[in-house]
C-alpha cells in the first residue's frame, strides 16, 4: 500500500499519494482539477500541512534548490520525475 499525506489546499482537506520527503517539505502526487496528475509541494504552515507550490515544474524547481546535501537533493528529483512518468 502507498504512503499518502494529508494536507490543505485551496481551503480543501485532501489525501494524496506521497512522493518523498526532503527537510520540512513533502511532495505528493495529486489530482487537478483537469483530471490528470501533478506534483504539489507541501509544507507546514501555522501547524498545517498546506500545499505551496502547484505543478511539475514549480514542484521540481523548489525541490532541486533545496540546501540539502546533493544526495538527498538527488534521490528526492528522482522520486519525483519517476512519479510523473507513472
Amino acid at each position: 500500500m502507498a504512503s499518502t499525506i494529508n494536507y490543505v489546499n485551496f481551503d480543501n482537506d485532501v489525501t494524496s499519494k506521497l512522493v518523498t520527503s526532503i527537510g520540512n517539505l513533502w511532495v505528493a502526487l495529486a489530482k487537478n482539477p483537469y483530471g490528470s496528475y501533478n506534483l504539489v509541494l507541501i509544507t507546514i504552515v501555522d501547524g498545517i500541512y498546506t500545499a505551496i507550490r502547484h505543478g511539475n515544474s514549480a514542484t521540481l524547481a523548489w525541490v532541486a534548490s533545496e540546501k540539502a546535501t546533493d544526495k538527498k537533493v538527488k534521490k528526492a528529483l528522482s522520486k519525483c520525475f519517476r512519479a510523473i512518468r507513472g
